[in-house]
């Protein structure tokens, strides 16, 4: 680099710096300094931005938030979403809620945040799956659901129960099931009896059945029950 480049960057360091520091004043955050009203103009003639890099990116990613809410009426937003562009919007409206449970948001943030209906609290899982499992057995008397079962919310209840089951014989490390909510299954028709089991003992009593009808185990690959067994 030539002696005339370094004395050019040099410059422009020291001139970003100051333009940082007038920012700061401005929003005071210099104790005991202030900006005439004159510094203030002459500044702005020049372009001065007195919004902080960190208000910028703040707002940035509020118009996203925004533009979601405007499309879709909500913010109730996966984690893993991202927009069309790449970004990770998903993982800054979560960050929001971590921010203003440690106080890291300002009363203007929250509004406006409020204005497009923000989750602060999501609700809890487990009791939002119970809830849709819940609704399948007032709609049909039981909960004899198919492992791939998925509802219209796309919502895999199927796979959920199963995994009840599995955590409620200790067949997985992950997860459990507290005292209350066991009983909360049983008293929508929980059977806790897993699939492989429970396809076992239809077996079973099918070729009891048999037996006790016919005598013998004698049966041919076409036999079926009249149940299609």
């Amino acid at each position: 680099m030539k002696l005339t480049e370094i004395l050019i960057y040099h410059r422009l360091t020291k001139s970003m710096r100051m333009y940082g520091l007038q920012r700061s004043i401005y929003n005071g955050k210099k104790e005991g300094v202030t900006l005439t009203d004159d510094q203030v103009k002459r500044l702005e003639t020049i372009g001065m931005s007195w919004v902080t890099t960190l208000k910028f990116f703040w707002n940035s990613n509020f118009e996203l938030a925004k533009q979601y809410y405007d499309k879709f009426g909500d913010i109730n937003i996966l984690q893993k979403y991202k927009t069309n562009t790449g970004f990770s919007l998903g993982l800054r409206v979560k960050n929001q809620r971590k921010n203003k449970e440690s106080g890291k948001l300002s009363q203007l943030q929250i509004d406006k945040l409020n204005d497009i209906k923000m989750i602060w609290k999501l609700p809890d899982k487990w009791e939002n799956n119970f809830e849709f499992a819940e609704a399948y057995y007032e709609a049909h008397g039981n909960l004899n659901i198919p492992f791939t079962y998925v509802t219209i919310e796309n919502v895999a209840i199927g796979k959920w129960l199963n995994n009840q089951r599995s955590i409620f014989h200790g067949r997985t490390k992950y997860g459990s099931l507290s005292k209350r909510q066991i009983p909360k299954l049983n008293e929508i028709g929980m059977d806790w009896m897993i699939s492989l089991e429970k396809n076992w003992n239809t077996g079973y009593n099918v070729v009891r059945g048999y037996f006790e009808l016919n005598g013998n185990f004698n049966v041919t690959v076409k036999y079926s029950t009249k149940h299609g067994d």
